[in-house]
């Protein structure tokens, strides 16, 4: 009986096994290249028993869109964000919706270095985004933040850098929602959170950067998590640097070729912002915690149940009333 037909079903499977392990092996990844740029989000370590120090180091690898090659992309780009007309915002617009299209790249092990240590990322995803928990073993600065910067191949000199801020293990941490609490963002309007998101200047709320001055004088640490995607950090970390404190961000990840970004913005909040505020609560255990939101969406729920989840961790609620008759919202 000829054996022909069993070999080549084993090549098939010899090749198929060979290509699973070509794109599952790191040795598929590639490095940063030239023309890809490279965002580190803000972050924060808390301190072990042993003295080491946990990062959960955060990155974005993406190649940036050429607007001067691109006629007809800024309209078509605010029409998929469900914005009629830009007027004469062209600019602002550009500044804003421009990293909804740039192109992801995955399969990019980041390596980064704070303090002399380095350590090598997961490779990024299909979204370009990042995110390994590394171990630093150094003390902590004298300063309480250091910079965490990405190592690029040779020959590249550009600098992509962000800030890793060093925690203590007893303190008080505060909490704050984004849109509508530290930025007039009019969530309960669509198209006027589409005006303020990609329009209209960025304007704090009245009286919350006075607040948050004040928080930081006694000492307190800051976390901001927001429903918002990751593609608006660009704009909103130099608002944020500009008026408030600062502190550590968690968003949400959305591409467009997922749905639009309206339907995006009506969906539930209340699932990512129980699980990102109880996972901070978790990391620093020994904290007390102050909560801060509006009642626009479901802030006022969520804190509540941080409170009956971790009795006697949470000290003051905050809460911003919106003089305007809530929508129906979905918090559960």
């Amino acid at each position: 009986m000829s054996t022909a037909p069993f070999i080549g079903r084993a090549g098939v499977f010899a090749v198929i096994a060979w290509l699973v392990f070509a794109v599952t092996s790191p040795l598929a990844a590639s490095p940063i290249k030239s023309d890809e740029d490279v965002i580190v989000f803000p972050v924060s370590a808390d301190q072990q028993v042993d003295g080491s120090w946990m990062v959960p180091a955060h990155v974005w690898v993406f190649e940036p869109v050429d607007w001067t090659a691109a006629n007809g992309l800024v309209q078509a780009l605010a029409t998929q964000l469900g914005i009629a007309d830009i007027g004469d915002r062209a600019d602002t617009f550009t500044e804003r919706a421009k990293w909804f299209a740039v192109d992801n790249e995955g399969s990019k092990p980041v390596m980064l270095e704070m303090a002399g240590e380095r350590w090598t990322l997961e490779a990024t995803g299909s979204n370009g985004h990042a995110e390994t928990t590394f171990t630093f073993r150094g003390s902590a600065p004298s300063e309480p933040r250091t910079t965490l910067k990405v190592i690029l191949p040779d020959g590249d000199h550009r600098k992509f850098q962000g800030n890793v801020e060093f925690v203590p293990a007893t303190g008080v941490t505060v909490i704050s929602d984004i849109d509508d609490t530290i930025k007039i963002s009019n969530v309960l309007d669509k198209q006027a959170l589409l005006q303020n998101t990609f329009l209209e200047p960025h304007a704090a709320t009245p009286g919350m950067p006075a607040l948050y001055k004040q928080l930081a004088a006694e000492g307190y640490h800051f976390h901001y998590v927001s429903a918002s995607p990751w593609q608006l950090w660009p704009s909103l970390g130099p608002f944020i640097a500009e008026h408030y404190p600062q502190g550590t961000v968690a968003m949400r990840h959305f591409r467009l070729k997922d749905g639009s970004f309206a339907e995006f913005l009506g969906t539930s909040s209340y699932g990512f912002k129980v699980t990102a505020i109880s996972r901070i609560i978790t990391r620093y255990w020994d904290h007390q915690f102050i909560l801060i939101g509006d009642s626009g969406e479901c802030d006022p729920e969520i804190y509540g149940q941080m409170a009956r989840w971790f009795p006697g961790r949470v000290k003051h609620i905050m809460i911003c009333l919106l003089y305007t008759s809530p929508s129906p919202r979905d918090c559960n």
